[in-house]
């Protein structure tokens, strides 16, 4: 009897379905639907960084970070983060004024008035980024996993607009992508769509419509085939 390969997905929003978006169209679902055979593990999750690589599954559970990898022991890991990491805030995620300028009446307002956003208040910062990738890598690398990656997708004029900084902050974290594939011979990067693919399947500042999904799985797919 031939052992079931196992496909562990570990993605944010980019990968998941929204209002604009149903399941059907996303591409972890392609891959349910094409690759029956295998046991596909799906952790996609909302608002997910690198952080989850180290930290876990949960907000707090550090202990638990094999819930990504060890306990399930994947042969091949399919990640598609680094946008949430990355894009410049107005704040760093632990401020109190945000909590508090978030939630009164006109906060919003006030913030995009007298705040701008800063690279500096990323969620990750680009140091933390590589240890992230690299921790979970030589993890892998122990237990004879495969790491695809996929690069962060280029913004959008709509985006860039709204954070005039996330241009530059989006290219250094894939050049630290595309170094530590140089360095690691279990990583494989998968390019994610193109400047003109984003601006014309966006279905947002971001996030991608169905033909985008489409379009990204075939890159994933004509990766995974080489190795199932």
């Amino acid at each position: 009897m031939s052992i079931v390969k196992k496909i562990m997905i570990i993605a944010d929003s980019m990968a998941m379905p929204r209002w604009e978006l149903a399941y059907e169209e996303t591409w972890p679902f392609f891959l349910f639907r094409d690759f029956p055979d295998l046991c596909i593990i799906d952790k996609c999750k909302r608002g997910g960084d690198t952080e989850r690589l180290v930290r876990g599954a949960g907000k707090y559970d550090s202990e638990n970070q094999w819930d990504l990898l060890e306990l399930y022991r994947p042969d091949i890991v399919i990640i598609q983060l680094g946008i949430v990491d990355c894009a410049p805030r107005y704040f760093n995620r632990h401020s109190l004024v945000s909590k508090i300028l978030f939630r009164i009446p006109h906060g919003k307002s006030i913030i995009k008035r007298f705040f701008t956003r800063k690279e500096s208040n990323c969620y990750v910062k680009l140091k933390d980024f590589e240890d992230n990738i690299v921790n979970y890598l030589n993890r892998a690398q122990t237990i004879s996993t495969t790491v695809f990656i996929i690069t962060i997708a280029p913004p959008p004029e709509q985006f860039i607009k709204k954070n005039p900084n996330i241009k530059s902050q989006i290219q250094n974290y894939n050049d630290c992508l595309y170094s530590i594939e140089k360095r690691y011979n279990n990583v494989i990067l998968i390019q994610s769509l193109s400047i003109d693919e984003m601006e014309k399947y966006s279905i947002d500042e971001f996030h991608i419509g169905a033909e985008g999904q489409r379009i990204q799985y075939k890159k994933i797919k004509s990766h995974l085939e080489k190795y199932v």
